[in-house]
């Protein structure tokens, strides 16, 4: 039975530290490609004076637990509440405080420089891999079954029966420590793309790294949910070799190239068709309910943003229409997975705001018209990178018919 220390408070959510990570132009791994979860920043209650730099910590939330625990109350110390506290479940994570920090800033960078280790791991072929993300816990086992084993021992019918079967116990105890269990269990990255994990493996992409992950995200998540255990992947065909470049790209040619006259592909195949629908229906959704928001403010200027945010989805959604191909409305997911998502909880978020007369709501309030005026550029720019392809499609096709265009007048001249 493990004995966990609920001594961590979330400072931090995933949310907070990407945009501020944004705002401030730092370079961050946004989420945990090991496990597709969620990260957040972690202040340890109980660091004192003396070991500053275990303050922080930035780990995945599969890492932790969380609980209501009662602590002393920082304004009445007499008493007590309830408050929610996290514990690390997997103590080889901070066992020597590697990945704390003294500051909120360095708990970051050292988070990233996890992530950039994790995936350098991930590369690595498949016996290797394993070994070297579950090493750690092959030591703390064999350590607790060696003391096991040794206070059995200490029984002389024991002792002798594991001296005539010396290579039996060994085995079992190899087969304890190993943590073979986790090959069906856990996910080591095979269900990753090469190319993913090497962009995570290099920080010299830090320019574009940032949107390509968070567009990636809703797919890792999906690769990591069908990933185990590995021996029905294998049963279902998705076990990939390691050269393989992406799932992603591949399946959408595939259904393209294929003639009438051939039988409908297998289910998985058409598993990208499927999620390209399901993101022509949460972006309509969305619009449904940015337009039920707006209904709902009466200041001018701040319904003026909106509109305008909505005019620029609704440009989107006529481009990736019925005739928009798979590539075009991938192109459209960070907007629908993460901007729009952002808009609507700012605009629940300023409904609420509305009814609150305080100086303190006036200011978020202000806030946030402030960063709708601001988000519009973004949405221009999302909005040009998912048209780009095809604006540079016809400026090709443009100066070609140009060039003709000139030949035929200097033939007739």
């Amino acid at each position: 039975m493990k004995l966990y220390i609920y001594r961590y408070e979330m400072v931090w959510n995933g949310d907070y530290v990407r945009d501020l990570a944004r705002r401030c132009h730092w370079f961050l791994c946004p989420y945990d490609i090991l496990t597709g979860a969620d990260i957040a920043l972690f202040e340890n209650t109980i660091a004192d004076e003396k070991h500053p730099e275990r303050r922080y910590i930035v780990c995945s939330l599969d890492e932790v637990q969380e609980k209501m625990v009662r602590v002393k109350s920082k304004e009445h110390m007499g008493e007590s509440e309830k408050a929610k506290r996290y514990c690390i479940v997997d103590f080889t994570t901070i066992s020597e405080g590697k990945y704390s920090a003294a500051s909120p800033e360095e708990a970051i960078e050292r988070w990233n420089c996890r992530a950039q280790l994790t995936a350098k791991l991930m590369l690595k072929k498949f016996p290797r891999r394993f070994f070297l993300l579950e090493y750690a816990n092959m030591f703390k086992n064999a350590l607790l079954w060696g003391l096991v084993f040794f206070i059995v021992l200490l029984n002389n019918d024991v002792y002798h029966f594991a001296q005539e079967h010396s290579f039996f116990v060994l085995f079992v105890f190899i087969l304890l420590c190993s943590n073979i269990k986790n090959v069906f269990l856990k996910s080591y990255g095979e269900e990753i793309p090469r190319h993913i994990l090497e962009r995570w493996a290099d920080r010299r992409f830090e320019g574009d790294f940032y949107e390509q992950a968070m567009a990636e995200w809703a797919s890792i998540r999906e690769w990591h949910e069908s990933s185990v255990p590995i021996y029905l992947l294998w049963r279902r065909g998705k076990m990939r070799p390691a050269e393989e470049e992406s799932r992603v790209v591949a399946a959408p040619a595939a259904i393209e190239s294929r003639e009438p006259s051939e039988p409908d592909p297998p289910e998985e195949d058409r598993s990208h068709e499927i999620y390209c629908e399901e993101i022509k229906t949460l972006l309509a959704a969305q619009m449904r309910d940015i337009d039920d928001y707006n209904t709902k403010i009466r200041d001018k200027a701040v319904k003026k943003d909106i509109e305008a945010i909505a005019a620029i989805l609704g440009e989107i959604q006529e481009i990736i229409g019925i005739d928009a191909g798979t590539e075009q409305i991938l192109a459209a997911r960070p907007v629908v997975t993460y901007w729009n998502e952002k808009v609507l909880s700012l605009l629940k978020s300023y409904i609420s705001l509305l009814k609150n007369s305080s100086d303190e709501a006036g200011e978020a309030r202000r806030n946030i018209e402030s960063v709708l005026q601001e988000v519009q550029h973004v949405y221009r720019k999302e909005l040009g990178r998912i048209t780009e392809k095809n604006t540079t499609l016809l400026n090709a096709s443009i100066a070609v018919m140009r060039e003709e265009i000139d030949q035929a007048l200097r033939k007739r001249v």
